[in-house]
């Protein structure tokens, strides 16, 4: 894949999607906990510091929107002795479901939805657009639950790895090297986010409650028929449907 070009408000017309947040804050977000997804910080619309990416999103003609399913759980697994036994952990399987990836690929022919074991889904949208070559690329959304605990013990883990990086991963410029990239706390109402390096299409994300958290990896893969009308295909998934699976992603818990 192409790798990730970090863009700015001034380069591109933006459209701020549902849930993105803005001057307004979040009037949108549900405030109950029992009939739709949890209330989090909107997204920090603050200048990016040095290490940030602006999260941009660009305005899109195919129609892709948030839609909550309601019938998803919200988890808030149990502590014990200091931590979420890993039979507690979230189900990958239920963290996405059919309807809302049909909001987010309103241009999908099939949409493929592959739970692999208890911590890892694969979704398989097919596009209008794709090659029916066989050598074609399958257009992939894998999510990896990497760790849960409490809310603490994952951010502290987090947090040191990113002070880390800052301190080892940069140029003499100032700036970061190898393609570290964090955004902003609170992009797309997670509660950390960043893109592994060398890597473009792979992000990790923390979202929490207050009293857990988890932590996940989320890679994507092909989508090249997402080409055109002044956009590539990592641009779409960066600022049309990635933002969208992130703030999906937050709401469960």
């Amino acid at each position: 894949m192409k790798r990730l070009a970090l863009l700015t408000a001034g380069v591109l017309a933006v459209s701020v999607l549902t849930g993105c947040g803005g001057s307004g804050g979040d009037a949108s977000s549900p405030t109950s906990t029992t009939d739709g997804p949890k209330p989090h910080e909107p997204y920090k619309t603050d200048k990016p510091g040095q290490w940030d990416s602006p999260g941009v999103v660009v305005a899109n003609k195919d129609g892709r929107k948030l839609v909550f399913d309601k019938k998803l759980p919200v988890y808030d697994p149990p502590i014990t002795d200091g931590g979420v036994a890993q039979s507690d952990w979230p189900v990958a399987g239920r963290l996405l479901s059919i309807k809302e990836l049909i909001g987010l690929f309103p241009d999908a022919t099939k949409i493929g939805f592959t739970p692999d074991g208890p911590t890892k889904l694969v979704v398989t949208p097919s596009l209008k657009g794709d090659s029916n070559s066989e050598n074609a690329t399958k257009n992939t959304i894998t999510i990896d639950i990497t760790s849960v605990g409490t809310e603490d013990s994952v951010l502290t883990a987090y947090d040191s790895k990113r002070s880390s990086d800052r301190t080892v991963y940069t140029d003499a410029g100032g700036k970061p090297s190898s393609g570290h990239t964090y955004y902003k706390d609170g992009a797309f109402k997670t509660q950390r986010l960043s893109i592994e390096p060398d890597d473009g299409d792979t992000y990790i994300v923390v979202i929490g409650n207050g009293r857990t958290a988890m932590q996940l990896k989320v890679a994507y893969d092909g989508f090249y028929s997402l080409d055109g009308d002044g956009f590539d295909s990592d641009t779409v998934m960066q600022q049309q449907i990635m933002p969208l699976i992130l703030q999906l992603l937050a709401a469960r818990m």
